[in-house]
């Protein structure tokens, strides 16, 4: 693409409202069918444009959800393989992964591993609820410093104090953070060598 962008589906709970941060129960088959519908809806508009679907990022209470319930996890697995076989699925980057690898090899799904610069972490490695205090890291500063922990020495430190080790693939980055962009900015500058 001219600008090297890469498009991805970011399915997520049907909250307009709570800007899909909320938790709605489903059952897993309802996971399912939600993400293929929303798949299935980008796919058209991006049939429209002659562009095509790089990855999967389940978005707010989903992502949050499916990190932490294999059935939710594995109805998300589905969805993905069974409308966009061979497309990867981003997942948060935790200590331990194992259980999602083998879940994503036996679907067929391929995963990208995620952490991220504006949010921290709990002890267990997922990301500290919203409502928490110190959860969101509205600094750049803070953003960057923990991008460069994670890039040179592969862990986070969470609100508790801990270090944790995480192998991220890429790093997120949330657009409706005021200082993102100021942020990614001055990550560039920092990660190029």
């Amino acid at each position: 693409m001219t600008h090297k962008v890469s498009i991805g589906a970011h399915p997520g709970y049907a909250d307009k409202q709570g800007f899909g941060r909320r938790n709605i129960d489903h059952t897993p088959a309802q996971i399912s069918n939600l993400i293929r519908y929303q798949i299935g809806a980008l796919q058209g508009i991006c049939a429209r444009f002659n562009a095509s679907l790089d990855y999967v990022k389940p978005h707010g209470a989903l992502y949050n959800t499916m990190m932490v319930d294999n059935d939710c996890f594995e109805a998300v697995l589905a969805a993905v393989a069974d409308t966009l076989p061979n497309t990867p699925l981003m997942v948060l980057a935790l200590p331990d992964n194992r259980q999602h690898r083998q879940l994503a090899q036996q679907a067929g799904v391929p995963l990208i591993f995620e952490a991220f610069a504006d949010r921290a972490y709990l002890a267990s490695g997922q990301l500290a609820p919203r409502g928490q205090p110190g959860a969101v890291l509205d600094d750049a500063n803070a953003m960057i410093a923990q991008v460069l922990q994670l890039s040179q020495h592969g862990t986070v430190t969470t609100l508790e104090g801990q270090t944790l080790s995480l192998s991220p693939d890429t790093v997120c980055v949330h657009g409706d953070n005021p200082q993102s962009v100021e942020a990614i900015k001055q990550l560039r500058k920092a990660l190029t060598p």
